[in-house]
């Protein structure tokens, strides 16, 4: 049975990666229930993150804007960031719950620094505090067990990866999980009694670092099977400096592969106990007879780099495993079970489609796009052929990138660095640079051509305030972009003030 406004469940991770998902092709990561949510479902192959930072991301996903319009352009709790994101701004929440859906949110929120409840921003109720939780059930927080992996000295304090000393129940995670299925009876309940469609947002904090992990999942992966990937080789020659820069922000300019073998096998570990949680959420929406009325989705806020190239966490970098996103979808017999997307898609493009899905439609003014069509089997023909991304800065500083990716080939603009260009298809570990490759100029130019479009169509000041004078200089012939002829390339993208 379906109906015309399901209920609305999404699954929210933190820091997962794309590759980090064995029916995305790893070898050895065991993540059943999101094969099976794939193998049920709508599986978006080409998704990216608009921003590749927590505070950022997430409030384009409640707002459907990019970061340079909700303003929240680094994390709160950065010491450069205006703090919270403005509750005066409409978000879905609010235009869901206008149409009579009650909204329950389980988990990290990170959009305020000093009051995060998202009841701020449109839901009607968040999840019961950790430590009373914890209180009203007998249970003690678990401690932070040996061994612990990771930098002898950073600027993390505390343990990068570690044992997680209690019981698996007590965990920040399994808690987060037990109040969504708190709220997911409850709102069952209701729906039955008064016919009120729900939407559930469970936000787990993992697999975002530190990697504390209770067993068994924490001696489930052997360190010494990982695999070292081709991005550990990267020199950063040809690139900017801030990527040699955010190696030794983390002090791990002279760590080997071994030293990151354990680090990367509790990275799995985190998922594959995500895993297991998603299942439980999967198995009682069974039991309570609501999986052909409930639309499920999952999806991250970013990626992680995970000593990718002797790094951790996120930073001033835009690389694949940061920016490229798992998004699956599933609505029983309305979406058509075991499909894969390849069109474009964003995190950012999920507040439209909840709205869509609700039989509301997109709001006037977002920038995120329905992917119904898409779940629906057909790709409209003004559908984007390109990913656009955006970045601010974190607690080192402010820094401004933008970035925009095709099927193949991927630009990276560094407003106080030299740019990057890579081919996705010949270097997927995107080592080579190759913005001044002379062969490649044709490329870099559509590259561009396709960058100040979409900073044009989203309203990006950056385009206004920093490189529009170059683009001008480019548009006149003056070769800004060395080995490029601009004269008749770019004159059909207007600039501010044309007529």
């Amino acid at each position: 049975m379906t109906v015309d406004r399901p209920n609305i469940l999404l699954i929210m991770t933190d820091q997962h990666r794309f590759d980090a998902i064995a029916a995305h092709g790893h070898a050895r990561i065991r993540t059943p229930n999101l094969d099976r949510l794939i193998a049920e479902g709508v599986d978006f192959r080409r998704a990216y993150t608009c921003c590749g930072l927590c505070s950022p991301a997430r409030a384009s996903i409640l707002t459907g804007v990019y970061p340079h319009r909700h303003g929240l352009q680094t994390n709160v709790h950065d010491f450069l960031t205006q703090r919270r994101l403005d509750p005066a701004l409409p978000t879905f929440a609010h235009r869901l719950r206008r149409v009579g859906y009650h909204l329950s949110y389980a988990g990290k929120v990170h959009l305020n620094h000093d009051d995060d409840s998202p009841c701020a921003y449109g839901f009607d109720e968040w999840h019961v505090p950790y430590g009373e939780w914890l209180r009203q059930r007998g249970l003690e927080r678990g401690k932070c067990g040996a061994p612990t992996y990771g930098p002898s000295r950073s600027l993390f304090h505390g343990p990068f990866a570690a044992r997680y000393d209690g019981p698996f129940e007590s965990h920040t995670d399994y808690w987060r999980m037990a109040e969504a299925l708190r709220m997911l009876e409850e709102r069952a309940g209701e729906r039955v009694r008064a016919g009120t469609p729900f939407f559930l947002r469970v936000d787990f904090f993992g697999p975002h670092l530190p990697f504390l992990i209770p067993e068994p999942f924490f001696s489930m992966y052997d360190p010494a099977s990982v695999p070292e990937p081709a991005e550990f080789a990267d020199t950063f020659e040809g690139k900017p400096w801030v990527h040699r820069q955010m190696v030794r922000y983390w002090q791990t300019d002279d760590t080997d592969w071994a030293f990151w073998q354990p680090i990367v096998a509790l990275y799995w570990a985190y998922v594959s106990m995500l895993d297991a949680l998603l299942g439980r959420l999967l198995d009682r929406l069974d039991a309570l007879g609501l999986a052909e009325t409930t639309a499920v989705f999952y999806c991250t806020d970013h990626g992680d780099t995970c000593g990718s190239r002797r790094m951790f966490d996120k930073g001033y970098c835009m690389y694949e495993e940061l920016y490229r996103i798992p998004l699956i979808a599933r609505w029983p017999g309305v979406w058509e079970s075991g499909r894969t997307v390849d069109a474009f898609a964003s995190n950012l493009d999920l507040p439209a489609t909840f709205q869509d899905v609700a039989g509301i439609g997109r709001t006037a003014g977002m920038d995120s796009r329905s992917l119904r069509p898409l779940l629906e089997g057909s790709v409209p023909p003004d559908w984007p052929t390109d990913a656009f991304c955006e970045f601010h800065g974190m607690q080192w500083g402010l820094y401004s990138q933008r970035m925009v990716v095709t099927e193949r080939y991927k630009l990276v603009m560094n407003t106080a660095d030299t740019d990057e260009l890579y081919d996705l298809r010949d270097d997927p570990a995107e080592l080579r640079n190759l913005i001044d490759w002379p062969e490649y100029a044709p490329i870099q130019s559509d590259m561009y051509r396709r960058l100040f479009k979409r900073m044009t169509e989203t309203g990006d000041p950056l385009q206004r305030d920093n490189w529009w004078p170059r683009y001008e200089d480019a548009r006149q012939g003056t070769g800004c972009f060395p080995g490029i002829d601009y004269g008749a390339k770019t004159a059909e993208l207007p600039l501010p003030g044309d007529a």
